[in-house]
């Protein structure tokens, strides 16, 4: 056997043998032995009078295989990493849901300006804010909608190297509500246009000769009530609120970080796995290899 054919061989067995002792972190160091699961106490009761009784208790043993150890352990922070999403999922929910309702009431007030102005009532072609009521329902005369955004560990959530070094911010929805480490609140979000409107006037347009007042009147007084509404809807998020679904989403996150040194090692020897699969494919069908 020449020496290159040598090497190609004894790289093969490297491989080999890497797979075989990839997962040993995961086995027992001592094999074959189970402890028992209840052990017995003794204890020694002085009964007075210069007599002592001997006292027995059968306790559950805290001694337990290293599998068995760290299978309690990963289960007991799964369970912990569960209530803290249930308990942020809640906060989350009902942020959306409100958010949910502004965003009702400004696709309403959007409708009325367009009918206001369709039908002829007054209005001024340019906003230089669009704040109704003192309410602020989007930019310059752009509508825009409401969002909250979560702040996610995309590495740390899928068991990736350097599980802090991205951070992914989206909008939060029915399918993310309690996840990330963080929940913020963005009121009129650029990234998020709804449609450029007009400010209606409670008066009938100059030049029509027909009495617009009424009408015009009426739907400007809507207009003003909705966006009555929506600061009021908005008060309902404030920053205590937030600040208390993120510091559960920080327990969360810290809970999920020490689950991640369980769950890691286990993805990365399957990565390394497979790597040592392809190496040893690629060596196999070289030919050169072998020479």
């Amino acid at each position: 056997m020449s020496e290159k054919s040598s090497s190609a061989n004894k790289a093969l067995n490297f491989l080999l043998d890497e797979n075989k002792n990839l997962f040993s972190f995961n086995e027992d160091i001592i094999a074959d032995i189970e402890p028992p699961e209840k052990i017995e106490s003794v204890s020694y009761k002085n009964t007075g009078f210069g007599k002592w009784e001997e006292e027995k208790k059968v306790l559950d043993n805290p001694i337990k295989k290293d599998r068995d150890q760290k299978a309690s352990e990963v289960n007991t922070l799964e369970d912990q990493i569960l209530t803290y999403t249930e308990l942020s999922a809640k906060v989350d929910s009902s942020v959306l849901s409100t958010i949910s309702q502004i965003t009702e009431r400004k696709t309403q007030i959007v409708s009325i300006i367009n009918t206001a102005v369709g039908a002829g009532c007054s209005c001024v072609p340019t906003l230089t804010a669009a704040t109704i009521n003192g309410v602020a329902i989007g930019i310059g005369s752009d509508v825009y909608n409401d969002t909250a955004k979560i702040k996610r560990f995309n590495r740390l959530e899928n068991l990736e190297s350097a599980p802090f070094s991205n951070t992914n911010q989206e909008n939060l929805n029915a399918g993310n509500v309690g996840k990330g480490y963080e929940t913020n609140y963005v009121i009129n979000d650029e990234n998020d246009f709804v449609q450029r409107i007009l400010e209606i006037r409670p008066t009938g347009h100059p030049v029509f000769p027909e009495d617009l007042t009424t009408t015009c009147t009426s739907l400007y007084d809507e207009v003003q009530t909705l966006a009555s509404q929506i600061g009021t809807l908005r008060s309902q998020i404030d920053s205590s609120l937030l600040s208390n679904v993120n510091e559960v989403k920080s327990k969360k996150t810290e809970k999920e970080s020490f689950l991640y040194s369980y769950r890691r090692p286990e993805t990365y020897f399957s990565e390394r796995e497979a790597d040592n699969n392809s190496l040893s494919q690629t060596i196999s069908s070289t030919p050169e290899f072998f020479s």
